[in-house]
């Protein structure tokens, strides 16, 4: 900086002399004059190239070093991307394809290409009419509003004929000035978790021995009938049957012949009803019918032939 400053000192030194020493207007600066600004300013010139690449020298290894990191967390990004057990979905605010990885791909069973050529793969696939539309309101509105979705749970079928149930995360993706930019969506195969959740459920309504409801999932049913035929003012029977001489049956050839007994009762009880009543298994031989829309004579024919 000193010496910078010591030149430019110099320089407007040198024209006021030359100016003094020359009266005649056509008078000029001499050569020498010329020859040293030329000198100085190339001299200038080679100390800033100097010092320009020496700040290269030293910016060049850091500049690596982050371009090496930039490099190297991409990639470690992109096997997290490709590696992830959930398949994921990357949109932007016009709902075209940025980015799948291939657990996506074969959730839904379509490739890349054709999920690049719907803007709605989830939706399309959706099985339910109703959970489509409504499923199609959240999408419309985190469009317009950062909002986020979390364990929607939707039954797909894929173009491959497979029913499936996935489980739906979404969220609006924001830029630095709170731009919506686009949705990331997080898809997971829940069909077995699902299936085995419906299974428990139907284990825990259901007596074991019979196939039919047991009296927990039958005193539901109760509840729900008699409100329904209070509310709209229809007739509803109920009966309860037991099987006489049971306990005799089974001390005399055994639970095993007493089993088949209760199935083949259980198997008469569904043959002479309706597939609107509900037939239950309340424990031992004793058995409930609920019929709906059936009024006392009804309810005592249907009786008879149970007898």
């Amino acid at each position: 900086m000193h010496f910078h400053l010591c030149c430019l000192i110099f320089l407007s030194a040198v024209f006021p002399i030359q100016a003094s020493a020359n009266t005649t207007p056509s008078s000029s600066v001499p050569i020498y004059g010329l020859t040293l600004i030329c000198l100085v300013l190339l001299f200038l010139l080679a100390r800033l190239a100097y010092r320009l690449h020496q700040c290269k020298k030293k910016i060049q290894p850091q500049r690596q070093t982050l371009l090496k990191t930039l490099e190297e967390n991409n990639q470690l990004l992109n096997l997290i991307f490709d590696a992830s057990p959930i398949g994921i979905l990357v949109q932007d605010h016009q709902l075209k394809l940025i980015r799948t990885n291939e657990t996506l791909t074969h959730i839904l069973d379509l490739s890349p290409l054709a999920i690049k050529q719907t803007e709605t793969p989830l939706l399309d696939l959706t099985v339910c009419p109703k959970t489509r539309r409504e499923f199609d309101e959240l999408v419309n509105r985190m469009l317009h509003h950062p909002i986020s979705l979390r364990d929607v749970e939707l039954e797909i079928r894929t173009p491959l004929g497979r029913h499936r149930w996935i489980r739906v995360h979404g969220q609006t993706l924001l830029d630095q000035d709170k731009n919506i930019r686009g949705i990331l969506w997080m898809v997971e195969d829940i069909t077995y978790s699902h299936r085995t959740r419906l299974e428990l459920e139907a284990l825990s309504r259901t007596d074991p021995l019979t196939g039919l409801m047991n009296r927990r999932a039958f005193m539901e049913k109760w509840s729900e009938e008699t409100q329904r035929a209070k509310r709209y003012d229809h007739p509803i029977a109920l009966m309860l049957l037991d099987l006489d001489h049971f306990k005799k049956l089974n001390d005399r050839w055994g639970h095993h012949i007493g089993d088949q007994v209760l199935k083949w009762f259980a198997e008469q009880m569904q043959r002479y009803t309706r597939p609107s009543d509900i037939c239950a298994r309340f424990g031992g031989e004793e058995f409930a019918i609920l019929l709906p829309h059936t009024d006392q004579q009804d309810g005592c024919t249907t009786a008879q032939k149970l007898q």
